[in-house]
């Protein structure tokens, strides 16, 4: 087991039962939220500003953006599944 996942191991056992019990709840919850979204191919993502997210976040998200708006190539323009062939 590497050293940091022992040490987390050990702080959760060393909270108090009812904050444990909140905890894996939460993560029960975020489990089941991602198996729906995988189940169906949907994909819910959480905005928040700007200054709360770290750097690698903004630059993640900001490559997302430079990715969905970027023009679609002329190789896939007027293909298959439009009408066009």
């Amino acid at each position: 087991m590497s050293d940091r996942l022992s040490a987390a191991r050990a702080a959760l056992e060393s909270l108090p039962p009812d904050e444990l019990r909140a905890r894996k709840q939460r993560a029960a919850y975020a489990s089941r939220a991602a198996r729906r979204q995988m189940r169906d191919e949907a994909i819910t993502v959480t905005i928040r500003p700007a200054h709360m997210l770290t750097p690698a976040q903004l630059a993640a998200w900001r490559e997302l953006w430079r990715v969905l708006l970027a023009p679609e190539p002329e190789s896939e323009r007027g293909g298959e599944g439009r009408g066009d062939a």
